[in-house]
Parts: structure tokens; sequence; C-alpha cells
């Protein structure tokens, strides 16, 4: 028996494929698989190359359908009914049966079989509390127009309103926003003309670009080697943020034995 777990992101997702005694046969990365941002089309087609892959370099013959697939999926709640149907109309091979859950749910049982509760924090961000009990209570996961507090599309846009702002003399910032108006010209590969942006975030928008100006090299480098003062607040707000929705689920917590 061979079995697959599939981590699906708003950016990237990966692949396990092990055997029944736990063993690790192949490990395969790839694309978003959430099925907002590219399509249920798309995302179906994703993660059948994922397996694809996955299981060429296991060494398994692609007419071998795997026992079980589990996907942990940012933005796995809707829809999920038909994307199993259809992965099992396109290719019989593949695997006998597929179990989806969104992506917090993976998170928690990774770490125990009891519940407990995760925040995710990725591009986006998504908090969940699943009980002893098995009841489970949401805060977050309402994607990048309602939701994604403390993400990292979410830091990267709030940043960039900041320069805008500023420079429109629409609010006073917290702090000084030339450090990040450079970088964020920078990361878009731009001169000096803040409307050249607009074509990158209307036009050609790629919340995974956006959000990548949260890393290392650019934004995160800023707040902790330069000490960039308007990253840190950005920063800070982030964290604010975290312990809201964790606050929002405590009410929720089993009284009764809690979370382990």
């Amino acid at each position: 028996m061979y079995f697959a777990g599939i981590e699906g992101g708003a950016t990237t997702s990966h692949i396990v494929i092990t055997n029944e005694g736990g063993e690790i046969l192949s490990r395969s990365d790839g694309p978003s698989t959430n099925h907002w941002m590219v399509g249920v089309d798309e995302c179906q087609a994703r993660i059948m190359k994922m397996i694809q892959d996955a299981k060429q370099k296991a060494g398994i013959n692609l007419d071998i359908p795997l026992t079980s697939v589990g996907l942990s999926l940012s933005g796995g709640e809707k829809d999920m009914d038909v994307i199993i149907d259809n992965l099992h109309k396109k290719d019989q091979h593949l695997s006998k049966s597929y179990h989806i859950y969104n992506d917090t749910q993976g998170s928690i049982f990774s770490a125990s079989n009891k519940g407990g509760m995760v925040m995710i924090a990725g591009t986006g961000t998504n908090c969940r509390v699943v009980n002893p009990d098995g009841s489970t209570y949401n805060c977050g996961g309402w994607g990048h127009l309602l939701g994604d507090e403390a993400g990292a599309y979410w830091i990267s846009n709030r940043a960039i309103k900041y320069v805008f702002d500023a420079d429109d003399n629409l609010e006073h910032p917290p702090a000084d926003v030339s450090t990040v108006r450079k970088l964020m010209l920078s990361h878009y590969k731009l001169r000096v003309q803040r409307q050249d942006l607009l074509d990158h975030l209307y036009r050609k928008i790629d919340k995974p670009k956006l959000a990548s100006f949260c890393k290392g090299k650019f934004f995160a480098k800023a707040a902790t080697e330069t000490g960039d003062m308007l990253s840190r607040h950005v920063f800070s707000e982030a964290g604010m943020m975290i312990a809201k929705h964790i606050c929002a689920l405590e009410p929720h917590i089993n009284k009764v034995g809690g979370l382990s």
C-alpha cells in the first residue's frame, strides 16, 4: 500500500509518498494549489501532476493507484467534492481515495490526534481550534480581500500603503518611509514612479510576488538588520493581529480537559 500527503499553500505545495510502514519513498514540490487563486481546474491539474511526479520518483508505476491521498490545502473548504470527483474521473489510476481538508487541519494533526490550535501565517493567514471532542472553530482564512491579517501579503501590502499614504499626505506614517519606498521599487525593479507599481498590483496582480516582498532580502532584513522603524512597526502590527486571532478562539476551547 502507498499513501501520499499534500500540503498545499498559496505560494508553494509539497507532497510526500510513504509505504504502509511509514517509510518515505519520495518528496516533491509544486506551485500554489489554492483553488481560490488558481481556479478549480488548474488546482486539479497541479495536484495530478504532483502525484504523478512523486510516484515516478518513488519508482511506483503510474498504473498502480495509491491507496489514499490526504490533501491539506490552503483555501480548502468549498468545492472539495468537485475536486475529488474530477480527480477520480480524470485518472482512475491516480489514487483509490482522497481526503481533503484545509491547511490548518494538517498542521494540527501532525502534532496531536487530540486536537489543538494552529495559527498559520504564511502568504495568507488562518487560525483554527479543534477540540478533543472534534468540534472546530475558525478565525480568519478569508483571503487577501477580506482577511490574511499578519500574513506576508498583508505585511507587504500594509508597508506599501504606508508609503503611498505618506506621499499623498493622506496619513502621517508612524516612521520615515524612505527605506520601505526604496525596497518597494527595488522589489518590482522600478525606478521612481509609484504609478508604475499599479501595473503589478492590478493588471498583473500576483499575490505570491507581492507576499515575497516580506522575505529576508527586502522588508524583513530592513526590520532585523538595519533597524528600519517603519518595517519594525509593521511587523509589530502583524504580531498583534496574530494575538487577536488566538484571543478570538480562546472562548471556543473546550474547558473540560482543554487542549494538549
